[in-house]
């Protein structure tokens, strides 16, 4: 398959309940709050700290109802799924995208194939991540490439701390897999922007 297949996704809800990073809080000690009579109200807990780390899935189509925030690749054959690591969220994004990406690339079920596909890179900075993978992808045609490409980045923005994302595989960008012309590709600095991938779910 030489074009890339408009992707159906059925409900947004993942993005609201995957991790989270809210901004930092600083306790504003002083005179009128002196360190041993501290205020009332307490710190609140981090919103990630009882949250799963997410990544997605190939749904093992068994005729089952669809799960909630599924995303519709090829109907009956290609559906990914928020899948949980089993591991908690942690306070550092780059950590949590680490670990839903190794999940992702062992994860059984995959529709492609990889001997080498590893992490080399993940940073996060103000909202923004920096992934960069290597290795190789192999699937039966171009509509699995797409779908590992889908993967890759729903998996990345699981976690809500990440607003945009630049991600490479090979010094190119992700998105390029499986794409049927050069007039498609996006250069290796492309950023995606949350509402982008959210877009997927409408």
């Amino acid at each position: 398959m030489k074009k890339s297949v408009a992707l159906l996704i059925a409900v947004p809800v993942l993005f609201l309940t995957a991790c989270g990073n809210p901004e930092p809080q600083t306790e504003d000690i002083s005179m009128d709050n002196p360190p041993e009579q501290p205020p009332l109200e307490t710190e609140p807990v981090e919103e990630h700290s009882e949250e799963s780390v997410l990544y997605y899935s190939f749904l093992e189509i068994d005729g089952s109802e669809l799960p909630t925030g599924r995303v519709v690749v090829l109907p009956d054959i290609l559906i990914l799924v928020p899948t949980s690591t089993g591991m908690i969220c942690v306070g550092d994004p780059a950590v949590n995208i680490s670990e839903a990406l190794r999940s992702m690339i062992n994860d059984p079920r995959n529709e492609w194939t990889s001997d080498d596909l590893e992490i080399s890179n993940v940073t996060f900075s103000a909202g923004h991540a920096v992934v960069e993978l290597q290795g190789e992808i192999f699937g039966a045609g171009d509509i699995v490439l797409i779908a590992s490409g889908m993967q890759v980045l729903m998996t990345v923005f699981t976690d809500n701390s990440v607003q945009t994302a630049t991600v490479t595989l090979n010094g190119e960008c992700i998105g390029n897999l499986g794409i049927s012309h050069e007039s498609e590709a996006r250069p290796a600095d492309y950023v995606y922007a949350r509402a982008e991938i959210e877009a997927f779910s409408r």
